[in-house]
């Protein structure tokens, strides 16, 4: 996935390959660039930038792409794929000015917590 080239892109366009507005992909951006710095590293770098991997996840979500599939078109492992969109899915879930996701897109998270609930 190449962030170059949907630069370039008008906002209606962007609007329809991601399902959101430019606004709203750099507010996401921005934030999962602070959470990212807080963080301590562990272990080995992420071969994604943190704008691949919210772009990963934005598809995922929009076209329900399996991570087979988004393993193919990233050029990644299955897993890599599911450990970078679970990533941005707890860091933004997480965060208060993106509770709307979880009702938008029935985040796994909340299924998680609802089962844990029932009982």
């Amino acid at each position: 996935m190449i962030f170059e080239n949907l630069k370039k892109l008008k906002n209606e366009e962007f609007y329809r390959y991601f399902g959101i507005k430019r606004f709203h992909f750099n507010e996401m951006l921005e934030k999962l660039i602070e959470i990212e710095k807080l963080e301590k590293n562990k272990g080995r770098k992420n071969k994604l930038s943190v704008v691949e991997r919210l772009m990963m996840t934005l598809l995922y979500w929009k076209e329900y792409y399996t991570f087979f599939q988004m393993s193919i078109k990233s050029k990644m492992s299955p897993s890599s794929c599911f450990r970078n969109i679970t990533w941005v899915e707890n860091k933004l879930s997480n965060h208060k000015d993106y509770q709307f996701l979880k009702e938008r897109y029935k985040l796994k998270i909340d299924k998680k917590q609802e089962n844990s609930n029932e009982f």
